[in-house]
């Protein structure tokens, strides 16, 4: 009965929220190329893992001061008219970035692309809650979730062979920059792509209230919102060290071949795309913070597993697990999230939650190129871990040892998510 009432719920999303669906599978698509081969492409050029680190701080310092600003516009602007903007932009810096040799020019690109990339972030939790009913929230946050990563199998094999077919095709080096640059130019059109179905989304409305139309009115906010935001600040400084580094980490330490690369990514994102579905499950089952707590501690001694192995099955047996349980809560935390706030409130909240995500990308990924240069992987993963256990107790303290006690279901209580 309950897989019966499950399945009803997925079939009964509107024509909207699929149109938010076919968005996430392009724009996905898209993003595997990036995700993939942008750090590889600049180590192709001739840098050193610390400059990558250090590009990805100084892409994400901007973010800092603009997540507020870039908040308010979105609001202005409504989620749909603002991600068409950002996915237009996003294909435009994209295309810049992949033409980018020279220190400056990769610095100036990259934080281009990072600022536009905000207003992608801001608008899209707003935009899948405006696309149905609260009661269905769980459901398309969950299914929004899994479109992403089930897109990410297809899009990470494919990905992964596209620099040997350019190669082979026009002669190229297989690793080298020009492959590269072509595959990252495939990734740029697919965003381009991504705007077309957000077109048919019926138009936004307009805010309905002018709460907060003087910034300064937020202030009053955030001592309610900020047990949101610490837990999920602590969770991205230990993201920030190893996150953004899996492809350096498989490549440099077990020396795999870009074909293989693609496949690994993709099978995590299987993985975590069967796990994302039976987050609604898991949340009728446990409730929201009892199923976090577990699956993030469960997750841990995976993360220590990759910094420590010297065995590449083992290590990618680890990164696939590890994927795959600690996400499960993420689309769970999303829709609650957006659940805590008024709509017109949605795109300032969730500011401030990208806002502490990019602040621990300011630094930490330079801290992370400095050790692994140095000392390798094990010192950073051991890190991450026990800033995620931090996090995890510092949820503990916030919304379990008082209303989680009292049943341990919780259904109702906002908390933060793990990357």
């Amino acid at each position: 009965m309950r897989w019966r009432r499950f399945a009803r719920k997925w079939l009964s999303l509107g024509r909207d929220a699929n149109l938010v669906l076919a968005y996430t599978l392009l724009k996905s698509l898209g993003s595997c190329a990036f995700t993939l081969f942008f750090n590889l492409y600049v180590l192709s050029l001739g840098y050193e893992a610390d400059f990558v680190g250090l590009l990805m701080g100084l892409a994400a310092f901007p973010s800092i001061f603009l997540s507020m600003p870039v908040s308010f516009l979105s609001r202005r602007l409504g989620p749909r008219r603002s991600l068409v903007v950002s996915e237009v932009g996003v294909t435009a810096a994209l295309a810049a970035v992949a033409f980018s040799t020279t220190p400056a020019a990769l610095i100036a690109t990259r934080t281009l692309l990072s600022c536009i990339m905000l207003l992608t972030d801001i608008a899209t939790f707003p935009m899948v809650a405006r696309c149905c009913a609260p009661e269905q929230r769980d459901t398309l946050f969950s299914a929004n979730h899994s479109v992403m990563l089930f897109s990410g199998v297809l899009g990470n094999v494919v990905a992964g062979l596209l620099p040997a077919l350019f190669a082979a095709t026009w002669g190229l080096e297989a690793e080298g920059a020009l492959a590269y640059r072509l595959t990252l130019l495939v990734g740029a059109a697919l965003f381009g792509l991504s705007a077309l179905p957000l077109l048919r989304v019926q138009p936004d409305r307009q805010a309905v209230t002018a709460r907060y139309a003087n910034p300064l009115r937020l202030m009053a906010k955030l001592p309610e919102w900020g047990k949101l935001i610490l837990p999920q600040l602590i969770f991205s400084l230990g993201a920030s060290l190893f996150f953004p580094f899996f492809n350096v980490y498989f490549k440099q330490n077990f020396g795999i071949s870009d074909a293989m690369l693609g496949v690994v990514f993709a099978v995590a994102g299987l993985f975590t795309g069967i796990t994302s579905l039976l987050a609604p499950l898991a949340s009728e089952k446990w409730g929201q913070v009892r199923a976090i707590i577990v699956v993030t501690l469960a997750s841990l001694p995976f993360m220590l597993a990759m910094g420590w192995t010297g065995s590449v099955v083992v290590a990618v047996a680890a990164y696939w697990f590890r994927g795959a349980i600690c996400k499960m809560g993420d689309p769970l935390y999303h829709a609650l999230l957006m659940n805590s706030v008024d709509e017109d409130e949605r795109p300032l909240l969730n500011g401030l939650f990208t806002m502490s995500s990019r602040l621990a990308g300011t630094f930490m990924p330079y801290v992370s190129g400095l050790v692994q240069v140095r000392q390798g992987f094990g010192p950073l993963y051991t890190s991450a871990a026990i800033l995620y256990a931090v996090a995890t107790f510092t949820i503990y303290l916030y919304f379990y040892r008082g209303a989680g006690q009292r049943g341990g279901r919780t259904q109702g209580s906002p908390l933060p998510h793990a990357s």
